[in-house]
């Protein structure tokens, strides 16, 4: 379906897991959170549901992504303690949605996120209960506008095609007002992807340069390029937080593909000036995905992210405390 263009990654996977993860002197130590010590326990899928990927949360640890139904549609949620409420792009007499994907909410529990026809428009949107807003760049192709990202204030990246001229535009929308993006001159890589933006309007995106894939943060007149993960690694970019910490979804191209997994996948996380890995216990296969992040209102760092077990998909949050990651 046309829809997987423009799919959160990983579609078939259904996993949530929270995270408190320690703040380490060196990237050395951060290898003792590499260990069977994190925690993990179930969540319950929703009723009828057999896969689920979360995407987002906010500071009170609401939850939001997508879910495959019975039917095989894929429906937004949200998740508020134990309880699903849908957050899906609704159905009209003239078309059929066949998947919603919300990819961001806000404190109020706000969430925005992209809807496909079964037959290919895409439709984007916010929702906050059953009122629902369809979002289309003034002047844009029809079907083309796109939303990446929301921040936990409600600024949403987004990208369309104009109109007239047939290029793309990437812009912020927040409270009815369209902004075509202006990005500073000269940035330090090519074929730049953004993927996430924050409360200040700061965006995380990643490129290429000279020394390979490069992971880099906007910041209204100036570009940074974000220190090296060590390892030879294929690297995502999945949320910059308000708070500074960057998440990123990273795959070890020296390790050998499992046959029956795929690639070996892992978290890496960016807290003041130093890179922290996140894996998932070895019978997991050691294939962890991170999707989405949130920092909480008791300043613990809730992580999103998706493993697989017995070539299936669970349900896991974790806790991992700095008892958890000490090497006793």
């Amino acid at each position: 379906m046309r829809s997987a263009l423009y799919l959160p990654k990983f579609l078939a996977v259904s996993l949530i897991y929270a995270a408190t993860i320690p703040a380490y002197a060196d990237n050395d130590d951060r290898k003792k959170c590499d260990s069977d010590k994190l925690k993990f326990s179930n969540i319950t899928l929703p009723l009828g549901a057999d896969v689920l990927q979360p995407t987002a949360a906010n500071s009170s640890g609401w939850i939001t992504g997508y879910y495959r139904d019975t039917p095989g549609m894929l429906k937004g949620f949200l998740l508020r303690g134990k309880r699903y409420s849908d957050m899906s792009f609704p159905n009209t007499a003239s078309y059929t949605i066949e998947a919603s994907f919300p990819v961001g909410i806000t404190q109020r529990g706000l969430v925005a996120g992209v809807a496909f026809e079964a037959a290919g428009p895409a439709h984007s949107y916010t929702r906050m209960g059953n009122s629902v807003t369809e979002l289309i760049y003034p002047g844009s192709q029809t079907g083309t506008t796109f939303i990446r990202s929301m921040s936990s204030d409600g600024k949403i990246l987004g990208e369309s095609v104009d109109g007239q001229t047939g290029l793309p535009v990437l812009f912020v929308y927040k409270d009815g007002v369209y902004t075509p993006l202006s990005l500073p001159a000269n940035p330090p890589a090519t074929d730049i992807y953004w993927a996430s933006i924050n409360s200040s309007g700061h965006l995380l995106g990643a490129g290429d340069n000279a020394s390979g894939r490069v992971l880099l943060v906007a910041k209204r007149n100036h570009y940074k390029v974000l220190p090296t993960i060590p390892g030879n690694l294929y690297n995502v970019p999945i949320s910059l937080l308000d708070s500074g910490e960057v998440i990123v979804d990273s795959s070890d191209l020296d390790l050998p593909a499992d046959p029956e997994y795929g690639a070996n996948w892992f978290g890496n996380i960016l807290r003041k000036g130093k890179w922290q890995q996140i894996r998932a216990p070895k019978d997991t296969k050691r294939i962890t995905h991170l999707t989405g992040a949130a920092m909480l209102n008791n300043d613990n760092l809730l992580l999103l992210g998706t493993y697989a077990t017995n070539a299936s998909y669970i349900l896991s949050p974790f806790k991992a405390t700095e008892r958890d990651c000490d090497n006793d």
